[in-house]
């Protein structure tokens, strides 16, 4: 969990031994800040770091608890990656009602590229990496941007080749389109986030989960 998806009990300092609050996740994007309520309320003795306690589904509210920040930190990522302003208001275009994923994330990221006002030269440079995407082909939903995934993409980038019908070598990203950086940066923010170095992941790519 970082700074900016975390989980929140008891907000409003309403619980008590018999009285139950709500338990939220807070997205924080510069000095705006957005509640989430997951459905889940506890009494105070029930809720201790960050974590579910002595209630009878504690294990099944920790594991809904963390799936939910997990999500809302792939969204973040998303729209570093995209190029979004950083805004809760933004945030929350990505959610449906319900507040899960409101779209798969090849459908959101063309339409996006297609209806944002850009240079046509960007516009160019994130279909550029649209495509990228499409033939690595491991982004199809927003849970499908996870820490080995962005770095696998890192590695195909780097490694695919194309030629013309000729034989004649082309690169098949172009010559670092700045989409691609984004790619690169959010592999190291989620890298630090999770605690995790490049020569882990490596292996875990390799040999799987």
């Amino acid at each position: 969990m970082n700074n900016r998806v975390r989980t929140v009990f008891n907000r409003r300092k309403q619980a008590s031994d018999t009285t139950c609050a709500a338990v939220e996740i807070v997205v924080c994007l510069g000095r705006e800040r957005f509640y989430f309520s997951i459905g889940i309320f506890l009494n105070a003795t029930q809720w201790l770091d960050g974590k579910v306690i002595n209630h009878p589904k504690a294990a099944i509210f920790n594991e809904q608890i963390q799936k939910k920040v997990t999500e809302f930190e792939r969204i973040i990522i998303a729209m570093e990656v995209n190029g979004d302003d950083m805004t809760t208001q933004q945030f929350k275009t990505y959610l449906s009602s319900d507040g899960s994923n409101r779209r798969n994330f090849m459908a959101w990221m063309r339409e996006r590229i297609q209806s944002r006002k850009m240079r046509e030269g960007t516009r160019k440079g994130h279909l550029t990496t649209y495509k990228a995407l499409q033939r690595f082909g491991k982004f199809k939903t927003f849970d499908d941007v996870t820490l080995t995934h962005i770095y696998e993409f890192d590695m195909f980038i780097r490694e695919e080749e194309t030629y013309t019908s000729t034989g004649k070598r082309i690169g098949s990203v172009g010559p670092h389109p700045r989409g691609l950086f984004r790619w690169r940066h959010a592999f190291r923010a989620f890298s630090t986030r999770f605690g995790q170095n490049h020569h882990h992941i490596t292996r875990k790519a390799a040999t799987g989960p």
